[in-house]
């Protein structure tokens, strides 16, 4: 930390339940109730230019191979500590009266003539859906982009449209009367969920302890 007091700076991408790491903060107030933890939301994209610029202490972000676009991929990879502590699953989202809504599976191709709704344009989820449609064979018709994810699906339920999400965006909304499928695409399409630090930047105790929480449920390893 850069000041006296005893804050945890941490900038998150917005699924903290949905990963439990809103747990993690619960576990780590029970070891430090005199540091205040301070999250600001925003895109991965957004959160690694944050973490150079030491505008937080920790990052708690995705990445994914899957989005080659040369825009989505910033600098510096090699001045991080990543854990990586979970994966997430692009999944399409149909309104239940699409008729491929029924499918266990797509292949995106199946998708090229639909009307997108999309997470907002230069986010990580944005790069990711327009990289998976090109590397299938065709540009999707985006007709509308929100950073919040509840519009998008409104959008979907509301509007007939179709989204490409990460699961966690959708699996706390099903079956609460909702009415969309959320169906994986094939070949899979995967982001890892990891904590990141600055390799050489000096953090107190109680950041490396909130770093162990992750450290602990480890899965493997990602290669920069």
């Amino acid at each position: 930390l850069h000041s006296d007091a005893k804050v945890l700076r941490i900038d998150a991408i917005t699924a903290l339940p949905e990963y439990s790491i809103t747990e993690k903060f619960l576990q780590f107030q029970q070891k430090y109730p005199d540091v205040q933890i301070a999250v600001s939301e925003a895109d991965s994209i957004v959160i690694r230019k944050e973490l150079l610029e030491r505008r937080c202490d920790l990052a708690i972000m995705r990445t994914s191979r899957d989005a080659v676009d040369a825009s989505a991929v910033a600098p510096g990879e090699d001045m991080l500590r990543k854990i990586p502590f979970c994966r997430d699953e692009l999944v399409a989202v149909l309104p239940m009266s699409h008729p491929l809504a029924r499918e266990r599976q797509l292949d995106l191709r199946q998708l090229a003539n639909d009307h997108f709704v999309l997470i907002k344009e230069g986010s990580l989820p944005y790069h990711l859906c327009i990289s998976a449609c090109k590397t299938a064979g065709f540009m999707p018709q985006v007709e509308f982009t929100s950073h919040h994810r509840d519009a998008v699906v409104d959008m979907v339920v509301k509007g007939g449209r179709t989204a490409l999400l990460f699961s966690s965006h959708v699996q706390n909304r099903q079956g609460l009367g909702v009415d969309f499928a959320a169906i994986p695409v094939r070949p899979a399409i995967y982001a890892d969920v990891f904590i990141a630090c600055l390799k050489h930047e000096p953090l107190p105790d109680y950041a490396h302890y909130f770093i162990s929480l992750f450290d602990a449920q480890m899965k493997w390893s990602l290669v920069s």
